[in-house]
């Protein structure tokens, strides 16, 4: 009776077992790099890493061109994650905002090219320190359509930008010199690369707010923007803040530091199918 019969199922037998050791494992190596990509907080680099053990392709791929999508998938995940989390923060809430979207007639006195640098963030981070922009012009006119599409640019440049409306600002500052905390609020506020205060100059101001405002923008000044709208031209500023010193080291901080837009023409609402049919109800 031959016996090669015999030997050869001992052979399979042993490769069967070798497998399921080789396996097994495997199984305890990912596992074990399940637990350190969750400890070090790299689910993308994981889930990359088990895209690839799927895929018999990367098998033959030398070290680093296997490591190279991982670590790639992992950064380009917390990227997204970081700027959703910036937008989500940012106040900006309203998707219709946009720089695509922004009219450029002649006689709204607003250039494109100049619209087109800024959207480029360059004036955030220049070496002298960041700049800042003011934006005025009568209601209806695009001033909160163009703060909030620069402020959209600068969250996918990576900055964190936070919008507020001046009353809401104002509001937010009394109520923290009521709780003896005024600084801890400039700190957070501060702690944003644009500041953007929309409807500037309409809600009234107490000496105390004013000079709030006024160490809020001092502590700004060289080291992180602000954009600001308002109404009132700039040459009302002071009639605004008052004939005090707070209203003159106010505008003299802000004029000198930024970037002028004074838009102008009919407000654009008056074209929407909205304003439009409205007109037509009332003349018909």
């Amino acid at each position: 009776m031959s016996v090669a019969p015999n030997i050869m199922k001992t052979m399979e037998k042993a490769m069967k077992n070798n497998d399921k050791s080789k396996c097994f494992e495997q199984t305890q190596i990912t596992t074990a790099i399940a637990a350190m990509c969750h400890e070090l907080k790299l689910p993308s680099f994981f889930q990359a890493y088990m895209d690839q053990m799927k895929d018999p392709a990367f098998a033959e791929m030398a070290f680093p061109d296997r490591l190279h999508p991982m670590l790639k998938a992992e950064v380009v995940s917390r990227s997204e994650k970081r700027l959703a989390r910036n937008y989500k923060e940012s106040g900006i809430n309203d998707a219709l905002p946009s720089l695509d979207r922004m009219i450029y007639d002649n006689d709204r006195g607003l250039r494109k090219a100049l619209i087109d640098d800024l959207a480029t963030c360059n004036w955030m981070r220049l070496e002298n320190g960041p700049l800042n922009i003011l934006v005025t012009g009568m209601a209806g006119t695009g001033k909160t359509w163009l703060v909030k599409s620069l402020g959209k640019a600068a969250l996918e440049h990576g900055y964190r930008v936070l919008y507020m409306r001046a009353p809401q600002l104002v509001e937010k500052l009394r109520l923290a010199r009521q709780d003896n905390e005024p600084a801890k609020l400039r700190n957070r506020l501060n702690s944003k690369d644009l500041l953007i205060i929309d409807d500037f100059a309409m809600t009234p101001l107490d000496e105390a707010t004013k000079d709030d405002l006024l160490s809020l923008i001092d502590e700004r000044q060289g080291r992180a923007s602000m954009m600001v709208a308002s109404q009132r031209p700039l040459s009302q500023w002071c009639e605004y803040l008052g004939s005090g010193l707070h209203a003159d080291a106010i505008v003299d901080r802000l004029r000198n530091t930024s970037y002028r837009i004074a838009l102008k023409g009919r407000s654009l609402r008056e074209g929407t199918a909205i304003a439009k049919r409205l007109q037509e109800v009332e003349e018909g």
